[in-house]
């Protein structure tokens, strides 16, 4: 159906000059002239606005410099698609990938030509790793730009449709390093645009996700990843796939432990294994300043109601006794009775401080929802401050 008679260009495939399309349709009557337009009118524009074109291939034995990459080319037919197509469409190919920058193209030609095999051969050696290491190593490629496009004839009920599948597959590892699928409706020109613009999703890198699986001490802990809070699996651990590669936020928490909160490191593609065990925990128990005051008041002023307590027990001495008369002896125990008198009074008010204090503390503790407190802090579990 497109058996244009065009000379080959090395290393790139079948390329038609401009006379021999002309030519062509000159010679050979073709119903779908809009078809051969628009493949014409997309090599004209790449060739015009393509910023590098694609180096020939150097000649088996030459030496290529190690800094331009060497990139094989290969698009194959399917369905009703015919070689010519997927030849002219290598082409465009060719054009978007020099584009990007200094690059020695292998088209399918060569590819073919080195491998001694048709289409299907092709299409065998790219699913066999084996075979596209071998094939690296003779043609000196990093990378193979390989794709298969199946075009549905039009009919009666449904228009011409078109499918491709690009893959960028790294030579030495068979890895895939980007893939493009498209089912592209409207015509050859909606499939020009379409492969064209599939060349720079081909080239974006692609990070395979990590994953982190925790095993926690007690089971019943609360575990967050970056503040999103993770549902532990029917065994217990958390699980979290899909994982951008980089440092996250891991935080763990359990009623009566203390919390853990660690920066981990996802690598792309592991799984990162952790058991993270809490320790019990001193618990604070917050006192209001109320109390505090209170509690210290009354501590200071029965203290103090204390040393009045024991002035006024004072009796003279039989040393002094005899020295002392009458108005003297009364005023010494007028004393002693003054000084009884204070400390009674500072013991009822060291006594109220108390009361207060007590009173403020049951507040505290009502309002911590403490009920098992005393139990507790005979345990060590709760600290007082």
């Amino acid at each position: 159906m497109y058996s244009v008679e065009c000379s080959p260009v090395v290393g790139s495939g079948r390329s038609c000059t401009r006379a021999e399309v002309t030519s062509y349709h000159r010679r050979v009557p073709f119903v779908r002239v809009g078809v051969a337009s628009s493949l014409l009118a997309a090599l004209l524009v790449t060739s015009l606005f393509a910023p590098v074109r694609a180096q020939e291939a150097p000649l088996a034995g030459t030496d290529v410099p190690s800094s331009i990459p060497r990139v094989a080319v290969v698009l194959l037919p399917r369905g009703a698609a015919s070689s010519d197509m997927t030849d002219s469409l290598t082409e465009l190919l060719i054009s978007a990938i020099a584009g990007r920058g200094p690059t020695e193209i292998v088209g399918k030609e060569e590819f073919q030509a080195a491998l001694g095999r048709d289409d299907a051969g092709t299409l065998a050696c790219i699913e066999s790793d084996a075979c596209l290491g071998r094939m690296g190593r003779e043609l000196r490629v990093r990378e193979l730009v390989a794709g298969t496009l199946h075009r549905d004839a039009p009919t009666a009920d449904q228009p011409e449709r078109f499918r491709f599948e690009l893959y960028r597959l790294d030579v030495e590892s068979g890895s895939a390093r980007g893939r493009v699928a498209r089912e592209v409706d409207g015509g050859l020109s909606a499939l020009l645009s379409a492969l064209t613009a599939s060349v720079d999703e081909l080239y974006v890198e692609h990070v395979e996700p990590g994953a982190v699986v925790v095993q926690t001490t007690p089971r019943d802990a609360t575990l967050t990843l970056d503040d999103t809070v993770l549902e532990p699996a029917a065994d217990g651990a958390f699980r979290r796939g899909f994982l951008v590669p980089g440092m996250h936020r891991l935080v763990a928490r359990a009623a009566g432990r203390q919390g853990i909160a660690r920066d981990i490191t996802i690598e792309p593609g592991t799984t990162l294994m952790l058991s993270l065990e809490l320790a019990p925990s001193v618990e604070r128990l917050d006192i209001t300043a109320l109390t505090i005051a209170a509690a210290g008041s009354g501590a200071g002023v029965l203290v103090l109601g204390a040393v009045f307590g024991t002035l006024s027990l004072d009796r003279p001495n039989e040393m002094t006794q005899g020295t002392l008369d009458m108005r003297q002896t009364h005023a010494y125990f007028d004393a002693r009775a003054n000084e009884a008198l204070a400390a009674n009074v500072l013991f009822a008010v060291g006594g109220a401080c108390l009361v207060v204090a007590l009173v403020s503390l049951l507040v505290d503790l009502t309002a911590a929802g403490e009920e098992d407190l005393v139990a507790r802090a005979l345990q060590g579990e709760v600290a007082w401050w």
